[in-house]
This record gives structure tokens, C-alpha cells and sequence, in this order.
């Protein structure tokens, strides 16, 4: 569910209204031309009822279809086939949903069930393709945003992981650790700790200069880097990084490359450089 929450943002609100005035308005009118060819010499029915049972028809599949893709999810959360069950589950929720649906204007029309799916088609089909056309508008972009803050918030609780483990390495031996690897070596970080989702196939995805964090410095100091992504990763352009003083954001890559041209960084921009071979 949490997953669903990040992929809503505030510039889907527009699109939400097109879906709704596309499912009412649209699916009204549709159902509306239904009714009227079915039975051409009786006047057309008001648009007003036509959207009513169409909105009557959505929420009731909407329900049925919410209700069996959340028995889907939880049955993935408590068993190994998570994505195995993606498919299938919606697949079934989509045809729940629509059965419902003609159900409604079966009940509604007192037709026979086969007339109900020959009324609502134009209708459910034509909303349908409204709420695929805006998935794929919107909800991809909307997914692979949320991916991309996913990659980047990881790599920030790894980097502060990170520094907790120089802070408990340094007070234990009395020096910083030479390198990312000796935390792990010395077991104060889990392999999956240092990993980067910039570079997720390299044992250890963040560049660290060896550099004391129980030093006490001064305020000009607090932008000093402790540790970096590597450039030229898979969550954009740009690099998380950690200072001294635990601050741990995001830079684009020119922004980066001012703090590495900062004086009290020019050390970590060399070897840096020196690693990644620029």
C-alpha cells in the first residue's frame, strides 16, 4: 500500500478529474446512444440517468476489483511468488470488475445478461480505454519517478550507515577506516550496506576518503566529504553525498563538481578522480 501512496503525486490530480469527467460525462453519453439504438422509437433517456447508472456500475466493479487486488497483495506479502501473483491478480480483478459492471445494467435495464454486455460495452469499453490511455501518461512516468526516489533514498540510508560504522570503527581502534571494505571486514557493515543501487553489481558502491569523524572542526569544515555514489550510475545523473557532520543530499553533477572544486575538498576530489580514472 505504501507503494501505491508513492506513486501519487499532486501533478495527478488533473489527471484524475479527466478520468472521472471521462467515466461520468463520457460513459453517460455512450450508454445513452445504447439505450436509444436499442429501442429507437422511445425517447432517449436523460443524460442525468445515464451517468448515474454509469457511475453505480464503476464504483460497484471499482469495489469488487480494490477488494480481490487487495487479497492478491496480501497473499504475495505472505508467500515467496510476489511478482507471479501481480499478473494473475490483476488479470482477474479486470474481469471481476467489468462481470460487475454488466451486472448493474442487467439490474438495472431488466435485460437478459448477453443485452446488458451489448448496452454497457461502449460505455465500459470507452472508459477503459480512457483509464489505460492515462495510466500509460501518467502512470509510467509517475512509476519510474518514484524508482528513481526509491534508488536515491537507499543509497542515502546506506551512506549514513556508512558513517555510523566510521564513527564506531574510529572510537573502537582509534583511527578511521582505511577503506569501505575494512567496516565490513571488521563486521561493522552488512555486504548490503555498502552497496550503491547507482551500481548494484560492485561489492562496495560509494568512493570513500579515509578521513576522522570524531575531530572536532570548525563551521568552514562541515562541507568536507566523507563519502560519494560513484559517477555515471542508474539514478541519474548526479551523486548523494556525505559530509562531516552527517548531512547526506542529493547534487546534479555540477553542482558536485563545485563542491569537489571547494578547498577543503580537494583532496577527496583527486583521489576521486584518480579512482574513476578522469
Amino acid at each position: 500500500m505504501g507503494r501505491i501512496i508513492a506513486l501519487m503525486n499532486i501533478w495527478m490530480v488533473p489527471a484524475f478529474f479527466v478520468f472521472v469527467a471521462g467515466w461520468l460525462v463520457g460513459g453517460g453519453h455512450l450508454l445513452r446512444k445504447s439505450l436509444h439504438k436499442r429501442d429507437p422509437s422511445r425517447k432517449p433517456p436523460k443524460l442525468g440517468s445515464c451517468v448515474l447508472s454509469v457511475f453505480l456500475a464503476g464504483s460497484a466493479g471499482g469495489f469488487v476489483a480494490v477488494v480481490i487486488a487487495y487479497f492478491f497483495y496480501v497473499l504475495a506479502v505472505f508467500t515467496e511468488l510476489k511478482y507471479w501473483l501481480a499478473v494473475p491478480g490483476g488479470v482477474v480483478a479486470l474481469i471481476a470488475m467489468v462481470f460487475v459492471c454488466f451486472a448493474v445494467f442487467w439490474a438495472k435495464y431488466e435485460v437478459s445478461y448477453l443485452q446488458a454486455v451489448k448496452l454497457g460495452s461502449p460505455a465500459i469499453g470507452g472508459v477503459l480505454a480512457v483509464g489505460l490511455l492515462l495510466l500509460l501518461v501518467v502512470g509510467v512516468p509517475s512509476y519510474l519517478v518514484s524508482e528513481t526516489t526509491k534508488s536515491r533514498n537507499e543509497s542515502k540510508n546506506n551512506l549514513l550507515r556508512i558513517h555510523n560504522g566510521i564513527v564506531l570503527h574510529e572510537r573502537a581502534l582509534g583511527r578511521p577506516p582505511e577503506s569501505i571494505g575494512e567496516l565490513v571486514e571488521k563486521n561493522y557493515l552488512a555486504p548490503r550496506e555498502v552497496k550503491s543501487p547507482a551500481f548494484p553489481d560492485k561489492k562496495v558502491g560509494f568512493f570513500y576518503k579515509n578521513i576522522s569523524l570524531l575531530q572536532k572542526r570548525d563551521a568552514a569544515e562541515q562541507r568536507k566529504i566523507v563519502a560519494c555514489d560513484f559517477g555515471g550510475g542508474q539514478i541519474g545523473s548526479g551523486r548523494r553525498v556525505l559530509m562531516v557532520n552527517r548531512d547526506c543530499d542529493w547534487y546534479d553533477e555540477d553542482e558536485f563538481q563545485q563542491l569537489l572544486a571547494e578547498e577543503i575538498n580537494a583532496e577527496f576530489a583527486a583521489a576521486l578522480r584518480a579512482a574513476e580514472g578522469s
